[in-house]
């Protein structure tokens, strides 16, 4: 016979059974184990920390970078700087080459033609030796000897005058500064001339005929200055 009565052992058993494997239904809520937790979440937070070593990882590089790309703008900038001083640089040399060459090919025959003022001075005594008057006589004088002299004379004045026109076409230029102001840097002055009629300080007379060369002084004028009042 079977007994109706359930064991002790079996109702422990079964309310062990119940308690651990028993599900709950309706509106009861498992509560978790207390100081365990869920995977999902665990992996969540190795997720985000992952990502904020990311992050971080990121702005530091993104600093360096930003660092390099500054030191390399400051550098392009000095660079440019550079450049530009040596472009200035170079085109102020290659503009004084230039003024030197125009120089050198403008004043090249100065020695030259400093050496010919001393024929020119020449030619010009020559014909002072010959008065005026004289020159007028020759011109009517159809003797032997007057016939010379005269073509000697006329040879003169054309060898001067030729002289003078090659000199100018090199730029050289006389010049006979009589009444204009003395200028130490054209006028050498010989002598001072008392003249009361002219303004101290002007040249009176010329000794010795002066010569430019463009712009420069060949041979200074030797010159008599009027002098002042004492």
């Amino acid at each position: 016979m079977f007994s109706s009565e359930a064991s002790p052992t079996s109702e422990k058993e079964a309310g062990d059974d119940f308690v651990e494997g028993t599900s709950v239904s309706g509106d009861e809520k498992v509560e978790p184990v207390e100081g365990k937790e869920e995977p999902s979440l665990k992996a969540d937070s190795k997720q985000a920390a992952k990502e904020e070593q990311e992050r971080e990882a990121l702005s530091k590089a993104i600093g360096k970078l930003e660092v390099l790309i500054a030191e390399k703008e400051s550098q392009l900038v000095e660079l440019k700087e550079r450049a530009l001083a040596t472009k200035a640089e170079l085109e102020s040399v290659r503009a004084r080459l230039q003024r030197e060459a125009d120089n050198t090919k403008r004043y090249a025959v100065q020695e030259f033609a400093k050496a010919l003022l001393d024929v020119g001075d020449n030619l010009g005594r020559a014909l002072m030796c010959v008065p005026a008057d004289v020159r007028k006589e020759l011109l009517t004088d159809d003797t032997e000897t007057g016939k010379h002299l005269r073509s000697l004379v006329e040879g003169l004045i054309l060898t001067e005058r030729d002289l003078m026109k090659v000199l100018k076409k090199f730029g050289v230029q006389k010049f006979e500064p009589v009444g204009e102001q003395f200028d130490p840097n054209a006028h050498l002055a010989l002598f001072a001339v008392p003249d009361p009629s002219k303004e101290a300080g002007t040249v009176a007379m010329v000794a010795k005929v002066g010569y430019m060369l463009h712009d420069r002084v060949l041979r200074p004028a030797e010159v008599g200055v009027v002098k002042g009042d004492e």
